[in-house]
């Protein structure tokens, strides 16, 4: 089984993260206009900072690969008892 590696960006960590108190600061302003203030705020951040989300991107992307495998070997498993 070679199972393709969903990628994960660092930057879609830290706007899914981001994203719930932008709108509550800002309710009046369009999505798209909220969407300019998080990448501004994406690009000031350091790079220590932006360290922090490239491994939680990491680590979902390990995750969500291992759960897949995961399913497939129960299913292959399963097929094999019947």
């Amino acid at each position: 089984m070679h199972a393709k590696r969903k990628k994960i960006s660092a930057y879609r960590v830290f706007k899914k993260e981001t994203a719930p108190e932008f709108k509550a600061e800002y309710p009046e302003m369009k999505n798209s206009e909220r969407q300019m203030i998080v990448k501004e705020k994406w690009r000031t951040l350091s790079d220590q900072d932006k360290l922090a989300y490239v491994l939680i991107a990491r680590f979902q992307e390990e995750k969500q690969f291992f759960s897949e495998r995961q399913a497939f070997f129960k299913s292959r498993i399963e097929d094999a008892k019947r």
